[in-house]
């Protein structure tokens, strides 16, 4: 069994940038003082269908 579906890894540059979004992410919820998961809720519920 291949990882990710058969699909080629994605490589370091990809992969560092994926972190760094993430990082920022992270760091925005952390200091943003009037951040709530439900004013973000909408975009569980969108579907694309």
């Amino acid at each position: 069994m291949q990882p990710l579906g058969g699909k080629p890894c994605p490589s370091k540059l990809t992969f560092m940038s994926l972190l760094i979004i993430l990082g920022g992410t992270v760091e925005y919820v952390a200091t943003d003082s009037a951040f709530t998961l439900i004013a973000y809720s909408w975009a569980f519920g969108y579907d694309h269908h």
